[in-house]
């Protein structure tokens, strides 16, 4: 009977969640009740009840959960309805407990109602709350606008550090309510509020501005450049110049190595709070590291880095041997000494808030110490983290269980979403009614309404983050480290209601509506993009399917060509292929109004840099169907590049050892697509002059020396790549290497139509690639003739792996001819050294090599040496994408295809083909790099070889799905419009879709 009330009260509670009413005071859920009912979690200690202090404290329940078998799967479709059902109970009970009082205003967002706000943003940001999204956010600010009058009035007595205090004071507040108003596209409220919070930028500048400790996270600056990285994460820019911003953090730098220097301190940076040298996240040096790691720009050129880091392996040696780290540096020299029941495990101090700054640092070096330190924290959190404090996050069972789903977004282990899942059900145990009740039991970081953001990451694990503290966001991709660059969160992209966006392109002026969402169905109707329903029928997926799937991709709905009724192909192809072109131009409208134009994302250059959208243009430009559009498509490419060119020359932009050479992530990219933009608008204005006898001679002749420039800051990189180290990590691979600047060197020379690189540098630079990879391979014992590391992985794939390199080879016919013979050095200035066998056959030799690595279903491993690693529990690689896997590797065998005309490399490229079709629906969004557009291009290039309707029939598959209800469950690409990972990518499959017979990914036509 009691368990048929329960659920009678959550049903009820649900249905009246999403009518977003004002709290109604007659309600019969009184808070005993309600705790006794749905959320057990506050009975106060009766007066002989141990309390925090004495000696008879013990600070956590025991842990009464068998932890996951190293073998076994969580599967969390049977858990989603319960967790939503609770969520949504404990959101009603927040909003109509929490006091409304002036005093309950005061705590900022940590203990005020500013918190509240916070907790609707954040539930908003969830796909599972989409068609909720404009209430949650009018809830949202209904909580933060009283607050904001608050902190306005005379009546609010701000102190030394309100005004850049983001935690504990009003600038967080404004910060939050900032987002609010531009996420309900108020851009002038939004406006108003944000010079609030800049304020705070000065008032914090002085190294001494608060005598206390001006540093730590709740009221100093490291909380405040808290505040301004999540603030650029969902405004998609920043809230103060960079300049200033590095100037906070050369500040902080500084006040830290003061501090240690005058106190002697064996850690290079220390600080001090109201008298205490704190180690924990709220006032302690792991916050303060956190933050300096957050802003990866700045360290990235930084004079202190090796202080920085310094620092963090410092603090590092502090982690006790069960998996601790100290509240303080008084505990360390024996003035406070805690029994190990004692032991702080809190967000606020100790491990839990902790992992954050080290999870940071191992994104950062991609060093295994700071993962060993993970597990091991996360294996202390759960054996000692059911805290009797209380539900919240700072210093209770929410914010420890966000440790676990940390480890799960990293590691990808079941055992960490096990875990969570397991503290999430303690929260709503008979145990937890024995847990102290907070002061304020509603708030963001002691209460119910940071428990509220914890389910609501348990409904999205891949995206969870503790409040303000996503160790992916603000960490420009790595181009010494090779991970993927974190950008702007597309889920938190505006959602405003009748705000639109005039672009101008295409020949005339396109409204965009400014609440167009990244996976919106769309289309072109008149000079308006509108939003539709899906323009294909919706695809049905079986829960327990999709589940089974690991989160890698989606399960196939169709047919396979053949199966059902598919005659006549090229004439469907016909009849969709106005509809292609229109879902391509309104997502081209999209791109041009939503690609942010800061100099934050030009520095991710051709990959996920806004000079993508350069290349996009282009490759739109060259198809026929666009043919009356192609002057208007290359001035608007020119734009996009030139911005980014200005930037990559400017002193502003800080250039690595490869940046000169780098291809896809470097400048490099940038300057041949430039030029070959140039050199299209000279050829079209050079004809239009000849028709209209020399009326437009000047634009010809300023567009050749455009051409001519940027040619020869692309030629630079030659030199700077042809010593055979010149980047020791790894020089050969495709992002950022030779190989890159190999496949650079031949797209560019086939769109001018001329050597842009002579021989005699071309030559040499191929040499060092095969030189390399025999040296590293006999140096290694390696199975394969030519392999290659990065960053210390052998990779297989095509971004940073063997595939991509010997595609580089192969594609330069006229070196590869000559190297079939060849078996000496050939260049004077290189070190004697004489190859065993011709470099050709030692070429084909290691392609084989790769081809007998397939695995049955058509896979590639990742690296090497996966067997061995972490991904040998499964039964097959799990990446299908074109950066890892198949989709990659097919455009090497395809060009080996070509080359020796073997039927073994068809029929390994059909298997590849195969898997993609059954697993290259991936769960990681539409773009190319690791996306469903890229694996459909493997489609496109077998229809091209084979000239077979089925594969042409499966890309058009594919790009139904691109528009379907069930894309829109994807994952959100950390740079949604770029041209690797999000919609420029996408536009240039859809091209190639309306021209099979010409399709080409992106500066890999294997058929050039």
């Amino acid at each position: 009977m009691a368990s048929l009330c329960h659920k009678n009260l959550i049903t009820k509670s649900c249905r009246s969640f999403f009518r977003f009413l004002k709290p109604n005071p007659k309600s019969p859920i009184t808070v005993n009740k309600l705790f006794l009912l749905i959320v057990p979690v506050f009975v106060q200690f009766s007066e002989g009840t141990a309390r925090e202090g004495t000696s008879s404290m013990v600070r956590y329940f025991s842990n009464p959960f068998q932890d996951l078998r190293s073998d076994a799967f969580v599967n969390m479709t049977g858990h989603e309805r319960l967790i939503r059902e609770r969520l949504m109970h404990v959101v009603e009970t927040v909003d109509e407990k929490q006091p409304r009082s002036e005093k309950a205003m005061d705590g900022g967002l940590y203990v005020g109602s500013a918190g509240l706000a916070y907790m609707y943003l954040h539930l908003a940001g969830l796909p599972t709350f989409r068609e909720q999204r404009r209430g949650l956010l009018e809830k949202a600010e209904e909580w933060i606008k009283p607050s904001l009058v608050f902190y306005s009035s005379s009546r609010y007595r701000p102190d030394a550090t309100d005004a850049c205090a983001f935690i504990l004071g009003s600038c967080g507040a404004w910060a939050v309510g900032a987002v609010i108003a531009h996420h309900l596209g108020d851009r002038e409220t939004a406006g108003r509020r944000l010079r609030e919070f800049q304020k705070g930028a000065t008032a914090c500048l002085p190294i001494d501005y608060f005598r206390h400790g001006g540093d730590e996270m709740l009221v100093g600056r490291a909380g405040y450049l808290l505040g301004c990285r999540w603030l650029a994460s969902q405004l998609g820019q920043e809230p103060i110049n960079q300049k200033h911003r590095f100037a906070l953090l050369d500040v902080m730098v500084e006040s830290g190595m003061r501090y240690a220097k005058n106190h002697k301190s064996f850690i290079p940076l220390m600080y001090s709070y109201y008298g205490t040298e704190y180690l924990g996240a709220a006032h302690g040096l792991c916050g303060i590291l956190f933050v300096m790691l957050q802003n990866q720009d700045w360290l990235a050129q930084s004079p202190h880095k090796d202080v920085v880091r310094a620092a963090m392996d410092a603090f590092m040696n502090l982690q006790t041997e069960e998996g601790n780290f100290p509240c303080a540096m008084d505990d360390l020299v024996g003035r406070r000494n805690r029994r190990p029941e004692d032991e702080l495990v809190h967000w606020c101090h100790g491990a839990p808030g902790a992992v954050y700054c080290v999870a940071k640092a191992y994104l950062t070096w991609n060093d295994e110490k700071y993962l060993k330190s993970l597990r091991r924290a996360a294996d202390l959190v759960w054996e000692k983290g059911l805290l009797l404090k209380g539900p919240g996050i700072c210093h209770g069972v929410a914010g420890n269980a966000e440790v676990f789903l940390l480890l799960y977004r990293l590691t990808k282990e079941q055992k960490y979403l096990h875990r969570a899942l397991k503290f999430q059900e303690f929260l709503f145990s008979e145990d937890m009614k024995r847990a102290r009740t907070p002061d304020t039991p509603y708030s963001l970081y002691e209460g119910l309404a940071g428990t509220a953001c914890f389910l609501g990451d348990m409904l999205h694990p891949d995206l969870a983050h503790f409040p303000f503290m996503d160790v992916k966001t603000g960490s420009p991709f790595s181009k010494r480290g090779g991970r993927e660059r974190e950008k702007t969160d597309a889920r938190k992209n505006p959602n405003a209601r009748g705000g639109q966006v005039e672009v101008e392109v295409w020949n005339s002026t396109i409204v965009v509506p400014e609440d167009l969402n990244f996976y919106d169905t769309y289309q072109l109707v008149g000079q308006k993009v509108k939003k539709t329903r899906s323009t294909v029928p919706d695809v049905t997926i079986n829960a327990d399917t999709f589940a089974r799937a690991h989160g890698w991709y989606f399960p196939n709905p169709y047919s396979d060509y053949g199966t059902g009724s598919t005659s006549s192909l090229s004439s469907s192809l016909q009849k969709t292929r106005a509809k292609i072109r229109e879902r391509l131009k309104g997502m081209v409208e999209v791109i041009e109004s939503k690609l942010p134009r800061d100099e934050d994302a030009m520095d991710g250059a051709l990959y996920t840099g806004s000079s993508g959208a350069g290349y996009m243009y282009l490759h739109i430009s060259t198809a026929p169907s666009f043919h009356a559009e192609k002057q208007a498509l290359l001035e608007r490419g020119e734009g996009w590049i030139e911005r980014s060119l200005a930037f990559f020359t400017s002193k502003r932009y800080r250039a690595d050892i490869t940046d000169s050479c780098g291809f896809l992530l470097g400048s490099s990219g940038v300057w041949a697509v430039g030029a070959a933009i140039a050199h299209e608008l000279d050829e079209h204005f050079g004809r239009v002059a000849e028709s209209r006898k020399s009326e437009n001679a000047t634009t010809t002749l300023r567009d050749s020396k455009k051409v001519d420039s940027r040619l020869a800051r692309f030629a630079k990189g030659a030199t700077k790549c042809l010593p055979i180290d010149f980047f020791r990590p790894g020089g050969d691979e495709m992002l950022v290497g030779r190989a890159g600047y190999l496949i650079g060197v031949k797209w560019l020379s086939v769109q001018l139509d001329r050597e842009v690189i002579p021989r005699n540098i071309r030559y040499p630079l191929l040499d060092a690639v095969v030189k390399s990879g025999i040296r590293y391979s006999r140096k290694n014992n390696s199975s394969v003739p030519l392999m290659y590391s990065y960053y210390g992985t052998e990779y297989l794939g095509a971004a940073h792996g063997l595939a991509g390199i010997l595609f580089a080879l192969l594609i330069h016919d006229d070196w590869f001819r000559q190297s079939m013979h060849q078996k000496t050095k050939v260049y004077k200035w290189h070190t004697m050294f004489f190859l065993s066998v011709p470099c050709g056959s030692v070429i084909r030799r290691s392609v084989d090599v790769l081809v007998s690595m397939q695995t049955e279903e058509g896979n590639w491993r990742v690296y090497l040496d996966e067997e061995a690693r972490s991904r040998s529990k499964a039964k097959e690689p799990t990446k299908i994408q074109w950066c890892h896997g198949a989709p990659g590797i097919v455009f090497c065998l395809a060009k080996a295809y070509l080359v020796w005309g073997d039927e073994k490399y068809l029929n390994s490229l059909r298997k590849a083909a195969d898997l993609t079709w059954e697993k290259g629906l991936l769960w990681k969004g539409p773009g190319l790099c690791h996306g469903v557009a890229g694996n459909a291009e493997v489609f496109l290039l077998l229809y091209r070889l084979t000239k077979e309707e089925k594969y042409l029939y499966r890309a058009m598959k594919f790009q139904e799905f691109l528009f379907s209800s069930e894309i829109r469950r994807a994952r959100t690409p950390d740079t949604p419009y770029s041209l690797y990972e999000g919609l420029a990518g996408t536009a240039c499959f859809l091209v190639d879709l309306l021209h099979p017979e010409e399709a080409r990914f992106p500066f890999m036509n294997v058929f050039s």
